[in-house]
């Protein structure tokens, strides 16, 4: 039968709900330092993302933006999603962070996503005639399919590999992809975790891996 470590329902709560955490942490964040709440426009959560982190951008990098900054910062400190989507775009100037926005998996079409991950395990996948299943690591995997989807989409950089806004989605590929193997005899790709079973939704690549079956591939 199929790998169920990957059902639908979870799926949804990946990018979506950082990116309603975010909004939220930054609306906490004016609040606290402007003393009046920041109403935003747009209904959806990618759309009130990309709204609310525009007018950040603009408050943050003028003068006397510090405090801004800072409180964001702080209430982001628990969660390594948004943390580090505030690394990144630190990294970013500010007329480039729209731009930058964009690259995201939610861009990233099925078909598109799928090829780039069976595309590298075929390239990272070394066969060898004594072994029955080679086994790669994740994260090493992820790597490889991130930079055949940036390159595929045009964008000037991969993705960052790791507890990010962008895990979630790949994650469901990965789960599409492990399940789309399957035949009567097993499956040809599939996760596996070093100690227990594989989480259902991991909050990064950590230490699993993908088992390829060799007579399977």
């Amino acid at each position: 039968m199929p790998n169920d470590n990957f059902p639908d329902y979870r799926f949804m709560l990946g990018s979506v709900k950082t990116y309603a955490t975010a909004t939220r942490m930054m609306q906490d964040a004016w609040l606290k330092v402007h003393g009046e709440p920041l109403e935003l426009k747009k209904t959806q959560p990618r759309s009130r993302f990309e709204e609310i982190v525009g007018i950040f951008s603009m408050a943050m990098d003028k003068a006397g933006g510090a405090p801004l900054k800072a409180a964001f910062e702080k209430e982001a400190a628990g969660n390594p999603e948004v943390s580090g989507m505030i690394g990144e775009m630190d990294k970013i100037a500010p007329q480039d962070r729209a731009s930058f926005l964009l690259q995201d998996m939610e861009h990233v079409s099925p078909h598109l996503a799928k090829t780039a991950i069976i595309e590298s395990v075929q390239q990272l996948t070394i066969y060898d005639e004594g072994k029955r299943k080679v086994d790669l690591l994740l994260a090493d995997l992820l790597r490889e399919a991130m930079r055949r989807i940036a390159d595929s989409m045009g964008w000037s950089y991969a993705l960052r590999v790791g507890n990010n806004r962008h895990f979630p989605r790949i994650w469901q590929w990965v789960g599409e992809v492990c399940n789309d193997s399957w035949t009567e005899k097993g499956h040809a790709i599939r996760v596996i975790a070093e100690k227990g079973p594989v989480p259902g939704m991991p909050s990064g690549p950590g230490d699993l891996r993908v088992r390829i079956d060799l007579r399977l591939l």
